[in-house]
């Protein structure tokens, strides 16, 4: 089985360069967005579909359950990966994710131990 932990660890290597081009940056938001999101999916346990909808789905759950603060914290990578899959006008910055993964990596491990 595929441990998304690993997604973590590509969108930090991706990051490593300090002059990492924009590609590696809009990968690696995507990466550390999917790490935190399929932790959390398959943490909760709810049967979901795996499509789409999930995504939601997941907030909503981790919501109901009292975990605003993780649910949140998910809500942000969530929005940059969005920002860096679509939005081509918008630059996405190594020091975008970088701080985004700083803020997030104590809700991340939390999503690990749900």
């Amino acid at each position: 089985m595929f441990n998304p932990d690993e997604f973590w660890q590509l969108a930090q290597e991706l990051l490593g360069d300090v002059n990492a081009p924009e590609v590696r940056c809009r990968t690696a938001a995507n990466r550390a967005y999917y790490a935190f999101f399929l932790v959390a999916r398959d943490r909760l346990s709810i049967g979901l579909a795996q499509n789409a909808s999930d995504h939601g789905r997941v907030l909503f759950e981790l919501r109901r359950r009292g975990r605003h603060r993780l649910a949140d914290a998910l809500a942000s990578p969530r929005r940059l990966r969005e920002q860096a899959d679509y939005n081509l006008i918008s630059q996405v910055s190594r020091s975008d994710v970088v701080d985004l993964m700083e803020d997030s990596e104590s809700q991340y491990q939390n999503a690990n131990r749900l």
